[in-house]
């Protein structure tokens, strides 16, 4: 990993507590430019969702945008459905990335994530899968469960009642 990753990975850990991996590139992959910055992106979708500001969301999305939950669970394509999508969320809502990944040599990158939508007593908590081409999120696939409202409870194997296990086998 190059020392500019490095410092990119260090920068944004301590700005936003999130945990952030890059794919090691060779020194010349980005002619001396520095890496795309992800948790930038990333964060436009948070703060736009968690404030109730639509457009703030959709700049992080390109205007063909395709966003799905798979197998067939939901999907919107291209901005203009996204803007009736994201208008819907609940005011009060709450979107916070736990862990962001990026492999800048083929513009996927993944996050885990919370968001509880405004009144809720549980959170949705998932992963996002993207492709970003050109500085723009180009396709969103999130995989997600809803469960205890907070992260670490939601994931925390202790103390639950789990459909399957060893035992099941």
């Amino acid at each position: 990993m190059r020392t500019s990753h490095i410092r990119l990975c260090l920068a944004a850990l301590l700005a936003t507590g999130l945990t952030v991996c890059f794919a090691a590139l060779s020194d010349d992959s980005h002619d001396g430019k520095p890496p795309f910055d992800f948790v930038a992106l990333m964060t436009r979708v948070s703060e736009g969702w968690t404030a109730h500001d639509t457009d703030l969301a959709l700049s992080a999305f390109a205007d063909d945008a395709l966003y799905t939950e798979p197998p067939n669970f939901q999907i919107y394509r291209g901005i203009d459905e996204l803007r009736i999508f994201f208008d819907r969320i609940t005011p009060g809502a709450t979107m916070k990335w736990h862990n962001l990944w990026f492999d800048d040599a083929t513009g996927f990158g993944a996050g885990e994530y919370s968001f509880k939508n405004g009144g809720r007593t549980t959170a949705v908590h998932g992963v996002a899968v993207v492709k970003v081409e050109n500085g723009k999120i180009r396709i969103w696939r999130e995989y997600q469960r809803r469960g205890d409202i907070e992260f670490d409870d939601f994931h925390n194997p202790d103390g639950k009642a789990w459909e399957t296990t060893v035992d099941d086998l």
